[in-house]
């Protein structure tokens, strides 16, 4: 149903490349993005209307780095149930929409489905109903593009770098989404993009939990602001560079 007109295929030195450039990524701090595809100005034109959904959920991601080596890596993931981050990344996304005179459909997430594939296809039912023009949908997997090469795949979503290597100690923040446009009319898939923004050693992102994969209350409210500063950073340039603003 989904057609992907620009799907990335990484031959055998492109995932050398890939992984010099994480670690080369790691080591600096800093804020990748790739775009596959822009829409035209003449299709910009014919949108007046945004269907938005988030598939960011809540999973937090602590991925262990060294002791020795860049290579070596052990990665933990936890639900922070109250965080709420797909509120967070609709709130932002609807904002700048209406600020560029679009009308923008919210849709929340289904509960009843196995997967983000089947929510996706559940969402495009609703907005089809709903008489959107595009549906634009922000993801923590590269949901749609199942034979792409994923970039980082133990960072999809958000979450903490701990690099430990010999002397050198560093903990990151790292939010790392992917974001899809859909004609609703022809259920076509016009675009994807990833974007991930890599923050290191900022005394905002200090992020702890305990043995059961909890933080205090305060952090939580930390987390989500930290997290609601880059959204309102990285969607807007998102929306931008695909074509949208």
């Amino acid at each position: 149903m989904y057609k992907n007109r620009l799907i990335l295929n990484f031959t055998i030195m492109g995932k050398y490349i890939a992984v010099l450039s994480l670690i080369a990524f790691i080591l600096s701090g800093c804020t990748a993005f790739s775009a596959y595809g822009r829409i035209g100005e003449s299709y910009k034109q014919s949108i007046h209307s945004i269907g938005v959904v988030s598939l960011m959920d809540d999973m937090f991601t602590v991925v262990q780095i060294g002791p020795i080596l860049s290579f070596e890596r052990e990665v933990e993931r936890y639900i922070l149930r109250d965080l709420q981050l797909n509120a967070v990344v609709t709130d932002v996304v609807s904002a700048v929409g209406k600020q560029a005179q679009y009308q923008i459909k919210i849709f929340a997430k289904p509960e009843d489905t196995q997967n983000h594939l089947d929510t996706v296809k559940k969402v495009l039912a609703q907005a089809k109903v709903a008489g959107v023009d595009v549906l634009f949908i922000v993801s923590r997997t590269d949901t749609l593009n199942s034979g792409r090469a994923t970039p980082f795949p133990h960072m999809n979503g958000f979450g903490q770098i701990q690099r430990n290597i010999l002397l050198t100690k560093e903990q990151c923040l790292f939010v790392n989404y992917y974001a899809y446009l859909i004609d609703v009319k022809s259920s076509e898939m016009l675009l994807s993009a990833y974007r991930m923004v890599h923050k290191c050693n900022a005394g905002d992102i200090a992020i702890h939990l305990n043995d059961y994969g909890q933080m205090s209350s305060e952090q939580l409210l930390q987390l989500k602001e930290v997290l609601r500063k880059v959204a309102k950073r990285a969607i807007p340039d998102t929306m931008r560079k695909i074509g949208l603003l």
